[in-house]
């Protein structure tokens, strides 16, 4: 993994820029991005941190065409 330092606010703008979370229904994605802050904010590793590291691993995969 290559660890990130991440806020909440960090958090929230990542979780909104993946592909699951964007092509909710406005009101959906904004209760789903008030989750993802609450998690972090009741997470027992997360709890009363200001940052924390948020491991992100590349999968790289190649393909040959026949």
């Amino acid at each position: 993994p290559n660890p990130v330092p991440f806020d909440r606010a960090r958090l929230r703008e990542w979780a909104a820029s993946t592909s699951r979370i964007a092509v909710l229904p406005e009101g959906e994605r904004e209760a789903a991005l008030d989750d993802v802050v609450r998690v972090a904010d009741e997470h027992p590793a997360l709890a009363n941190r200001h940052t924390f590291d948020m491991p992100f691993v590349a999968l790289a995969v190649r393909a040959t065409r026949r």
